[in-house]
């Protein structure tokens, strides 16, 4: 098993949201989100705004939840495990993040009740990082390599991408550090000689004299299927506001589908600018980097379940040992909400 250790201190969040899984089903099934009229009011957690939410903020922009009778309140936190508590104790509706999802599951023995109903990005948007000195994957061997948490995204995109160099993870030190932003901060500190770090702050790294080995579909030979931002809720939650839900799927579905319009490239950046308040020729530089409007993209062209994507993150739960190897996908995702929302 890899080594690790703590940057940030995170194992009480990890403990909280694994104890408390019995509360989960009622606790988000008595939330309601909507009225009769079908104005639904929906509770949505995520971690900081980057890149990662990108189809969220066409949706706000161009009033396609408006559209679709919905109306948002967003709640940030610091990484997807963060999300992923939101969504057990009941304090939101909808979250995003399939690895701790997955995680919550396995490690409340079924306790924790939660689903993933369509997979928006199905590569990781990732870009690794890393110190003077390493000039390759290989170079990675005896290196800090920060992660975000134990159970989270980047922790099992690192595993992957290890993996998929031909690394042992054994070889490395995985450091937990904390999203993005903490990261890009444990590389200037010195605490951490590499890490995958999300649009725009791998730019701002590499202005600050970090160098780039480059964007991680790129570096894994089969494009690195993986659903890294899950649409996740409470199944019983899901049930008892399907309306609710299917109108914020189509929201983000039409959101999907303008990312994916070529036409659509300078109004996807001017959204992306904005929202992350980054400047238009990083956003541009995102776009461009992450195969928007291309049958590479980053994200999916439509709402719903991608198959590969979302078996590509228990595959690297499973690599990680962070899930049983027996684990199947079924029973963890559901994609009759979206056909729903597509009509």
């Amino acid at each position: 098993m890899s080594r690790t250790t703590y940057f940030r201190a995170t194992a009480a969040a990890a403990a909280a949201l694994f104890t408390i899984g019995g509360l989960a089903g009622c606790a988000a099934s008595e939330q309601s989100a909507g009225s009769p009229e079908g104005d639904f009011e929906i509770i949505y957690t995520a971690g900081a705004k980057l890149v990662t939410d990108w189809d969220v903020y066409v949706a706000e922009d161009q009033g396609f939840f408006e559209d679709h009778g919905v109306h948002v309140e967003n709640v940030s936190t610091d990484t997807a495990e963060g999300a992923t508590q939101l969504l057990v104790t009941g304090e939101a509706h909808i979250g995003r993040g399939l690895p701790p999802m997955i995680q919550a599951t396995v490690k409340s023995n079924g306790g924790v009740k939660l689903l993933d109903v369509a997979d928006t990005l199905i590569h990781p948007p990732f870009f690794m990082s890393v110190r003077e000195g390493i000039s390759s994957l290989d170079d990675l061997v005896g290196k800090n390599i920060g992660t975000s948490s134990h159970t989270d995204s980047t922790t099992v995109v690192t595993h992957g991408l290890l993996d998929r160099a031909g690394i042992d993870a054994a070889d490395v030190e995985i450091v937990t550090a904390g999203g993005t932003a903490s990261r890009f901060a444990g590389l200037e500190s010195g605490a951490l000689d590499a890490s995958a770090l999300l649009p725009p702050i791998n730019y701002t790294a590499e202005e600050n004299g970090f160098a780039s080995l480059g964007y991680l579909p790129d570096l894994a030979e089969d494009g690195f299927p993986f659903a890294f931002a899950g649409v996740i809720v409470n199944p019983d939650w899901a049930e008892a506001n399907r309306e609710a839900l299917v109108a914020y799927l189509k929201a983000r579905g039409d959101a999907l589908e303008f990312l994916a319009d070529p036409a659509n490239r300078d109004e996807a950046i001017r959204i992306l600018a904005e929202a992350t308040d980054t400047e238009v020729e990083i956003a541009e530089r995102t776009y461009d980097d992450l195969h928007i409007g291309t049958d590479k993209s980053a994200f999916n062209s439509q709402i719903g379940v991608h198959p590969e994507a979302s078996e590509g993150v228990l595959i690297g739960l499973q690599k990680a040992g962070l899930a049983p190897e027996d684990l199947t996908i079924d029973g963890l995702v559901d994609d009759s909400y979206a056909a729903e929302a597509r009509g």
